[in-house]
């Protein structure tokens, strides 16, 4: 209602929006990326689209004139609104050339005009003009909008700024706390060892297990304990990135994780091996994790494990899958949350913390970790890491898109 345009369109935060007569999404498209690469400023107006952007005549009888607000160059952020094609008549006081007549005597004599006598000409491509009122409200909307984004945009930063504090200091504490559980715990395990060297044959079958399982427990929680300091040690740590030795690190890896499993029938095969470019603690640590769950969960027999590595445009691209009891995928999100185990591994050792571990140290990385499986009949883990690191926030995002 601001302005006497017969449509509007609204390109905001990727989503477009439209109200009243506009041109097909695609033809917007289009001029969108017309008005990228123009170099018109901020603000736009014309009532003959078609004389600048010669595509505009698809849907001149729609917007033959626009009238734009850019929001964002960079985000393709803006508000465009239109006018129809409107044939336009050029009524004249009478013709625009005066008629001449030549008399017999040489002299020569001017037609007056004929007031009556109107002629019209038609105007192709053209809307009726845009106001001063309507160009100066355009102009106030967009910095109105401006200044709220901007508003916006500073509460987001407050808000990831404190994020941040709440996030380091969770980790100060998680680190703090598990680093000294493991002194008393190791007492406590220690001591009763201790008093079943020397007392075993003094007591019952039922306390003998009864030490049994205190001695088992305090194994679980120092394990725990383990995962929640690599966690936090995960997050607290600087990135030192080098090229690695993918072939060589997962030869290692395998006879790491093979060990405890000898008796068993497990087929592991490494295929490609590209390098990738990355921290090669947490690199070992991250592969270990899903290597060493590939064969924890895999029960077949034989358990086929295959590692495999891909470049994919600008990342280098690994999965590692099995022909285990596989996840349910209602639940594939929730394997790589901190502590959460799902049903059909409840038997099986673990802490619910190793995908955890290695999610944050894909995204240490600034790439990302997903899942494909079938229950009961094995998982694929998709690791993809950018094949050069990028050297901040910016460019990471600009890359990824």
């Amino acid at each position: 209602d601001m302005n006497s345009a017969t449509g509007m369109a609204f390109f905001f935060e990727n989503n477009l929006y439209t109200l009243g007569k506009t041109p097909e999404e695609k033809d917007l498209n289009k001029f969108i990326n017309w008005l990228r690469e123009s170099e018109e400023g901020n603000f736009f107006q014309t009532s003959s689209l078609p004389r600048e952007y010669a595509e505009g005549e698809k849907f001149a009888d729609i917007g033959s004139g626009v009238m734009i607000s850019e929001i964002s160059h960079n985000f393709s952020e803006y508000i465009i609104w239109f006018k129809p094609e409107m044939v336009k008549t050029v009524d004249w006081a009478g013709e625009q050339e005066k008629s001449i007549t030549n008399l017999e005597d040489g002299s020569i004599r001017i037609s007056p005009r004929k007031s009556f006598a109107k002629w019209t000409q038609e105007v192709k491509f053209t809307s009726e003009e845009w106001t001063n009122n309507e160009i100066a409200a355009a102009i106030k909307l967009r910095e109105d909008l401006i200044q709220v984004i901007n508003k916006k945009a500073n509460e987001i930063r407050k808000l990831n700024d404190l994020l941040k504090t709440a996030y380091e200091e969770l980790d100060t504490f998680s680190f703090t706390i598990s680093h000294d559980l493991r002194t008393p715990l190791s007492s406590v395990k220690n001591y009763t060892e201790i008093i079943l060297e020397d007392h075993e044959k003094e007591f019952s079958p039922e306390a003998l297990d009864l030490f049994k399982r205190v001695i088992r427990g305090t194994d679980k929680m120092a394990s725990l304990i383990k995962d929640v300091l690599q966690y936090s040690r995960v997050g607290r740590a600087g990135l030192v990135s080098n090229p690695i030795d993918m072939k060589k690190m997962l030869e290692d890896i395998r006879e790491e994780v093979m060990a405890p499993h000898k008796a068993r029938n497990i087929q592991f095969i490494i295929k490609n091996t590209p390098t990738i470019n990355g921290d090669k603690t947490m690199l070992m640590q991250l592969f270990t994790n899903l290597a060493g769950n590939a064969v924890k969960y895999s029960t077949s027999d034989p358990a086929i494990i295959e590692i495999n590595g891909e470049i994919n445009g600008e990342f280098v691209e690994y999965t590692i899958s099995d022909n285990g009891i596989g996840i349910d995928m209602k639940y594939a999100t929730r394997v790589f949350e901190l502590f959460k185990r799902l049903d059909n591994v409840k038997n099986i050792d673990g802490t619910g913390v190793g995908l955890a571990i290695a999610k944050r140290i894909v995204e240490k990385h600034q790439g990302k970790i997903w899942l494909e499986s079938i229950l009961n009949h094995g998982t694929k883990f998709y690791v993809s890491i950018p094949a050069k690191q990028a050297e901040n926030a910016e460019e990471y995002t600009l890359r990824r898109g």
